[in-house]
């Protein structure tokens, strides 16, 4: 769910709507890109971090997980 936009706006791009999604949001969609087999680069190219931003988080959810 992308909220803060009416119905008829949108991003220009995929990028945008990651950016608009609340933090929660964004660490439930790349747990959940992770957990679907995409690599760190690939994540990265779909939500427009760096690969060191994505690899940084990884880890964190890595730690907390255990």
């Amino acid at each position: 769910m992308f909220t803060g936009l009416a119905m008829n706006q949108r991003p220009q791009n995929r990028m945008g709507y990651f950016a608009m999604l609340t933090e929660v949001e964004q660490r439930t969609a790349i747990r959940r890109l992770a957990a679907s087999g995409m690599s760190g680069h690939g994540i990265a190219s779909v939500t427009g971090l760096s690969i060191e931003q994505v690899r940084r988080f990884l880890a964190e959810n890595q730690a907390e997980a255990k």
